[in-house]
């Protein structure tokens, strides 16, 4: 829920973080580029929704949600988590191609580590839900 808000802060324009929360390639330029708005929007969309899956392992919306639903969106928390992780991408994983920024410091050592962790967690609530 706090990636989520920090999500909006960008959202209604904040700019603190950006430099290490999104790739910038310095040999192109200094300036901290802020995403599109569609994708800031898109990503606390998706945020939130991981979070109510989340949330809904516990039961409180037993009454309006299937266990089966609930079991599918935990798979796809811990699938999309762990492709983040392995990183499919040029600039974002553990096998990403570009090194050269603050993002790709702080994705090696925190948000890749921190997307692995996250996957496992999901894949264990499985076991126990």
């Amino acid at each position: 829920m706090a990636l989520s808000t920090l999500y909006l802060y960008w959202l209604m324009g904040g700019k603190l973080g950006l430099k290490i929360a999104f790739h910038q390639n310095s040999h192109q330029s200094k300036r901290v580029k802020k995403p599109k708005p569609l994708n800031l929007f898109a990503t606390l969309i998706v945020l939130i929704t991981m979070t109510l899956i989340t949330l809904a392992q516990t039961g409180i919306f037993a009454a309006f949600i299937s266990n089966t639903f609930i079991r599918l969106g935990t798979w796809c928390i811990a699938i999309i988590f762990m492709l983040r992780a392995i990183g499919l991408f040029q600039y974002k994983g553990f096998t990403k191609q570009y090194n050269d920024d603050a993002f790709a410091k702080m994705d090696t050592y925190i948000y890749s580590p921190m997307c692995l962790l996250v996957a496992i967690c999901a894949l264990l609530t499985l076991s126990f839900f």
